[in-house]
């Protein structure tokens, strides 16, 4: 079984497809478990290998059986053994992103997290003072950078996004969000 995943039109951090694969393929180096990437659209062009337009850009990987629904996986008994494993298959899943090297992931988004999210907030072009008061925090309370290396960040690693089966966690997905 496979999944074919598409470029999300008139997202919010809408990511090329050929980026979130590299992203994919260099945390499974890093022993992420995450799922295979089968074949993708690695020039974001839609296109299939045989050069047909197959709309917006994609890519296929394997599906991975498990539960994403942190309630039943909180509940079920099919859950109980894997339930005091994952802190730390978490854990080690977030290390090995920390690891990935971004210069391995051609098309990686960088440079200030706060500035982006404040230009998406701005364009929205509504009003939103918590938002606001939180930036205001956030310039105010920056910490140095001197000495401090550049990680890869999934941005978005949370329940729903986990893949966890009885024996724990199986696959990190939506990676659309990674920096």
């Amino acid at each position: 079984p496979l999944i074919l995943q598409r470029e999300r039109p008139g997202g919010m951090h809408s990511s090329e497809m050929g980026t979130e694969a590299a992203l994919l393929r260099a945390a499974a180096d890093q022993r992420v478990p995450v799922p295979a990437v089968v074949v993708t659209d690695e020039d974001g062009a839609g296109r299939s290998a045989a050069g047909e337009v197959l709309g917006p850009a994609w890519m296929v990987v394997d599906r991975v059986e498990g539960e994403t629904i942190a309630r039943k996986i909180l509940r079920d008994d099919d859950y109980r053994d894997a339930r005091p494993l994952l802190a730390a298959q978490c854990g080690a899943a977030l290390a090995g992103i920390h690891r990935i090297d971004p210069a391995d992931v051609p098309g990686l988004r960088g440079g200030d997290q706060v500035a982006q999210l404040r230009a998406t907030l701005d364009g929205v072009g509504e009003p939103h003072p918590a938002f606001e008061l939180g930036f205001r925090w956030l310039d105010q309370h920056r910490p140095a950078s001197v000495g401090r290396r550049t990680a890869v960040v999934h941005g978005d690693f949370r329940n729903g996004n986990l893949v966890v089966g009885p024996d724990g966690l199986r696959a990190v997905l939506d990676w659309e969000l990674g920096h």
